[in-house]
């Protein structure tokens, strides 16, 4: 019988996967993420993005109270800007909701807790009615 060796690598990624609320898409994972049968709220961002840099700390905290409903996720527009492209980010930041790989609705800009929160349940609510 094979011995499978795991690499200090995958078990990092492995243990940051279960612990992280927050998603890093990159090319491999991005569509295996945006397909998945929850909501998934993208955010789309560069390091040089003031309002990207004041929205992150809100995104990551609705991401930890709604973590296992919603799926969230972002990716940085200059490392893949194959995707951005393709996905109409002109603007900066902009959070993008999909489900099951569609996207069904957007905004662009920042926003607080409270409107983060608000179309989180917004997302919930709307999910449970339609299923």
């Amino acid at each position: 019988m094979k011995k499978i060796i795991l690499t200090t690598t995958i078990l990092f990624s492995l243990a940051y996967a279960k612990e992280s609320t927050l998603i890093e898409l990159n090319n491999s994972n991005y569509l295996s993420i945006i397909n998945n049968n929850k909501p998934v709220l993208v955010k789309y961002w560069a390091s040089w993005c003031q309002p990207c840099q004041i929205l992150t700390p809100k995104f990551k905290a609705i991401a930890k109270e709604y973590k296992g409903k919603i799926v969230f996720a972002e990716l940085n527009v200059d490392k893949y800007t194959n995707i951005a492209t393709k996905n109409y980010i002109t603007r900066l930041p902009t959070i993008v909701l999909y489900y099951k790989g569609k996207e069904v609705d957007r905004f662009t800009g920042i926003a607080d807790k409270k409107y983060l929160r608000e179309w989180a349940n917004n997302i919930l609510d709307y999910f449970r009615k339609n299923k």
